[in-house]
């Protein structure tokens, strides 16, 4: 895994920015010009593709382990310790929302109950659709395609996000000085205040009780066609008490990794989140759709430029027991 290499901006984190007969520096399956036409209707996996997909993947014993977490030391990790097996796992409707509080999701506007739980889906290209530079929610305008990409570049930049390549501490050296009366026995004399020759260590602030409980939404394969049971692009994804989004990404062709980050509304449910280290490329979703087993999928390139995919939720297809606990970091 090619963990220290620079970010890839924009689509390349995707493969998206090739030429295709629909025009544009994107084109190809789901790509959105906002020039007039519809986006694509969002067409609901059978259970046959969903099973390829999962049956094709290789990738559940070696990822979000402690040693992916390791090899990846630029990616994020849960503050809290979390078995790499819970991320294989569906977080049912009303878990998720039991897990945040009825309290988070206060103010918010919905048009359908499930067992007093109320959720929002968000299929794009049904009930959110680009019609020329409008999107249409339900059949109502409701902004432009400008502001609909602002809308959701503001929710995934509105919380903070360090990398850990950036929090670093001087932490003075110890030094080994020996006892005259008995010179086999090294002790270490308190440290110096000498920045010279300081030693760089990679640390990062402790989070507060909310930030650290982090509730695994799964991991998801995306998929550009539905035709292509294997896309190599693998996302995780979690989210804590206060509607803050975290997780990796994962492209296997070219070997990247990159960190994840971004935030729910509690009003709309909508789920926008980016890349660590790019703040202009904003993937969104819907937070109810994050707990089925396909979730639609809209990765905003700018306020121009849209392409939509299908997300697979893996779910190990042989787990029929409860797993070993693997080492804890």
């Amino acid at each position: 895994m090619d963990s220290g290499a620079g970010p890839r901006r924009g689509g390349d984190y995707f493969g998206d920015h090739r030429p295709g007969p629909q025009g544009g520096p994107h084109g190809g399956p789901g790509y959105v010009r906002h020039d007039g036409r519809y986006n694509p209707r969002y067409v609901i996996p059978s259970h046959r593709t969903i099973n390829d997909v999962r049956y094709g993947f290789r990738g559940y014993d070696r990822y979000w382990t402690g040693d992916w977490y390791r090899n990846n030391p630029y990616c994020w990790r849960p503050p809290a310790y979390i078995p790499s097996y819970r991320w294989w796992y569906r977080p049912s409707w009303y878990d998720t929302w039991s897990w945040y509080g009825a309290g988070f999701f206060t103010g918010m506007v919905v048009n359908s109950v499930v067992d007093s739980c109320p959720y929002y889906p968000y299929y794009y290209g049904n009930n959110v659709v680009y019609r020329g530079n409008m999107v249409y929610v339900n059949g109502v305008p409701y902004v432009t395609a400008a502001d609909y990409y602002a809308q959701a570049l503001a929710l995934a930049n509105s919380v903070q996000y360090i990398p850990v390549s950036q929090t670093v501490e001087v932490v003075p050296p110890q030094q080994v000085v020996v006892v005259q009366n008995e010179p086999n026995a090294p002790v270490l004399a308190p440290p110096q205040n000498d920045e010279a020759t300081a030693e760089v260590r990679q640390t990062v602030a402790k989070p507060a009780p909310e930030e650290q409980d982090w509730l695994p939404m799964g991991t998801f394969a995306i998929l550009d066609d539905l035709s292509k049971k294997e896309s190599g692009k693998v996302l995780q994804v979690a989210t804590n008490k206060k509607g803050e989004i975290r997780g990796n990404y994962v492209n296997e062709a070219t070997g990247q990794s990159q960190a994840v980050v971004g935030a729910v509304d509690s009003k709309s449910q909508r789920v926008a989140f980016r890349f660590a280290d790019d703040d202009k490329t904003v993937m969104e979703c819907g937070l109810w759709n994050l707990t089925q087993e396909s979730v639609p999928l809209l990765i905003h390139y700018s306020d121009t430029e849209t392409v939509q995919k299908t997300m697979i939720r893996l779910t190990k297809p042989e787990e029929t027991s409860a797993p070993e606990v693997e080492n804890a970091p």
